[in-house]
């Protein structure tokens, strides 16, 4: 959690009309409501991000395929909260597992000022500490503003749903220094 980013303030920053517009014509086009919640998922890619050592390394919990990710992001597609994958080009294709999951990462419309405006204005952003976690901090998106405690959330779980996507999970060893 970013506790010590978030604040009290607005977002810091400050799109033109038409970058909004921008994203509005984009929601539209999918059927999507702007004013409703949405999620978006910045998870790196392990190709482009290998665990190792050295100052560009990246530790086994950072370096996710978005496969480790698609059982939680099916799940918020099953409750009607859309869900965007973003990414680079080329990343896991996820189009088609889900009518409420998008693949943006592969999109045609994908261009700079929609790589901003989605995490920007999502309801939240679920991130491996990559590039665009920082728009989202930027504008004030954080789990930390949208969800409450761990102590309210805990007393509202399906623990019978939490197993039966737990199951989903594909069961791979860890990966070194994960253990």
């Amino acid at each position: 959690m970013h506790d010590d980013v978030i604040d009290d303030g607005g977002s810091f920053l400050r799109p033109s009309p038409s970058e909004e517009d921008a994203l509005g014509r984009f929601l539209d086009d999918r059927g999507i409501d702007g004013a409703r919640p949405w999620v978006c998922f910045v998870v790196r890619d392990a190709r482009f991000a290998p665990v190792g050592s050295g100052p560009h390394a990246s530790g086994p919990l950072r370096s996710r395929s978005f496969e480790d990710f698609i059982p939680a992001a099916l799940a918020l597609a099953d409750r009607g909260i859309p869900v965007f994958k973003i990414g680079l080009p080329g990343t896991l294709d996820v189009a088609g597992l889900h009518s409420r999951l998008f693949d943006y990462a592969n999109d045609p419309a994908k261009d700079p000022i929609l790589d901003v405006m989605l995490p920007a204005r999502a309801t939240t952003v679920v991130s491996t500490m990559s590039g665009p976690d920082a728009v989202a901090l930027a504008a004030q998106v954080s789990a930390a503003e949208t969800r409450p405690s761990i102590q309210e959330r805990a007393q509202r779980v399906n623990w019978r749903r939490v197993d039966e996507i737990l199951a989903k999970v594909p069961a791979k060893p860890p990966l070194p220094g994960d253990e």
